[in-house]
């Protein structure tokens, strides 16, 4: 029989009702001692008084050493008192995992100060219970509270999730505790604030078992991280509330100066290519809410993001996803792109005839168009060809109108037209023998002009 997981929530109910104490002799130990935690209990503390000035702090204790580990959390300013304010929240989501879950019981044990929610957990999976209602904070103070008859269908669907950090450890917590940045199930995206207030922010998206690194440089509004951070949280929250729909989620965590999301599930590279893209967006306007009116002109910069348009944004254009793509095509289309290993480090790029897998530095990847011969020439999809090359989605954009793909890699700028021998390198005419076709809604070019104007040293 499995143990059953206790969880304790030492909190003030808003409502005006202060729980009856529960007596739970391990807890109960815990508080007599005057300790924080101990080997059979943990505890997180998270402080509310400055949550009208837009950040909560959280406290986990673990062990009998009393372990701390502290995070501010930035928030949208609110208060902590009343129903729906941050204690409320705070202590519905708490009880969230209990009521959702057969393994898990909650009691309550008693009133802490109004502006303090205090959690106690215990059992065999309290590291894990703990680490996913920490990182579900942000999102849980972004949303209304939980448990609203209120409140619209599916309101509450975006703390599943959470609940899935605990009933599937081995999708976060094992890749945290393995030390890696990624691995098959789960990619990562981290922001580097260091230099927002210059107007300079450095994105580092890690992909697969293998740790593959894309770096971007980016430029964008001087602000301070905190401001940045709240701009990084909304974004990436509302795409997750989105892409729950196409089985894709995100996990929301950082340091003092990051921003981290983990994203795990179908469509994870959708999600996170999203992210990736509109990172100079988010930033560069008011933080997005979805509340705002619809058609607001200040917002509707996050709709090319949404799956319904960024999972098929050419779609029945020359450089597109094909929306007649099976689902395991479809998934495997979506991955990031491969960049270089490493500085000076050369990248073999394999393709073959009729066959859509193609092979990176030795790794195998998949396409959803196969390379096909004519007249002696192997042609290959250009996204794909740029995607070994370590060139991200926004590094290719299709102009429908004018039929043509521009492609960037650092400081190289090409443009290719369909059915026209000009490619224009950083606006310059080259003039090829061959003209790029399209096949199966793919651009379609032998290589050796693409990778010429974009090779460096180590390609």
């Amino acid at each position: 029989m499995r143990k059953l997981t206790t969880l304790l929530l030492l909190a003030f109910l808003v409502s005006g009702y202060v729980a009856p104490v529960v007596a739970f002799e391990p807890v109960d130990n815990l508080i007599n001692s005057g300790k924080m935690s101990n080997d059979e209990v943990y505890s997180v503390y998270v402080e509310l008084i400055n949550s009208h000035q837009g950040t909560v702090t959280s406290t986990v204790y673990q062990t009998i050493n009393e372990t701390a580990t502290t995070k501010i959390h930035q928030i949208i300013a609110q208060p902590y008192l009343g129903e729906g304010g941050t204690a409320d929240k705070l202590s519905r989501f708490f009880f969230y995992f209990s009521n959702n879950s057969k393994d898990m019981v909650m009691g309550l044990k008693g009133a802490a100060p109004y502006n303090l929610v205090v959690g106690y957990v215990y059992g065999p999976r309290k590291s894990e219970i703990i680490n996913a209602y920490v990182a579900g904070i942000p999102e849980c103070l972004l949303n209304n509270h939980l448990y609203d008859p209120n409140a619209l269908p599916d309101s509450d669907s975006w703390a599943e999730k959470y609940l899935n950090l605990v009933s599937n450890p081995d999708q976060f917590q094992q890749l945290i505790a393995s030390g890696k940045k990624s691995n098959n199930e789960i990619y990562q995206y981290i922001v580097n604030l260091t230099n927002i207030q210059q107007g300079q922010i450095i994105g580092q998206y890690y992909t697969g078992a293998g740790e593959t690194l894309t770096e971007q440089v980016k430029t964008v509004q001087a602000q301070t991280i905190d401001q940045a951070k709240h701009k990084l949280n909304c974004f990436a929250s509302s795409l997750s509330s989105h892409y729950r729909t196409e089985q894709s989620q995100t996990c929301l965590t950082g340091t003092s100066d990051t921003f981290i999301v983990y994203s795990f599930g179908a469509n994870k590279g959708y999600l996170l290519s999203a992210y990736a893209a509109g990172l100079q967006e988010c930033l560069n306007n008011i933080p997005y809410t979805e509340t705002h009116a619809p058609g607001d002109p200040a917002y509707t910069w996050f709709d090319k993001y949404i799956p319904a348009n960024w999972m098929h944004r050419d779609s029945g254009s020359g450089d597109s996803s094909s929306s007649s793509n099976t689902p395991d095509q479809t998934i495997q289309s979506a991955q990031p792109a491969t960049p270089l290993k490493a500085e000076n480090q050369a990248v073999m790029a394999v393709f073959s005839p009729n066959s859509q897998t193609y092979m990176v530095s030795g790794e195998a990847r998949q396409m959803d168009v196969k390379p096909y011969l004519k007249d002696g020439l192997l042609y290959v999809p250009v996204r794909f060809l740029a995607y070994s090359l370590g060139i991200l989605d926004d590094g290719i954009q299709w102009d429908q109108t004018s039929k043509s793909v521009t492609i960037t890699r650092d400081d190289i700028t090409l443009v290719l037209t369909i059915e026209s021998t000009t490619m224009l390198v950083n606006g310059q005419p080259v003039i090829m023998d061959i003209a790029p076709e399209i096949k199966d809604n793919r651009t379609m070019l032998p290589s050796d002009w693409i990778t010429k104007a974009l090779e460096k040293p180590g390609d």
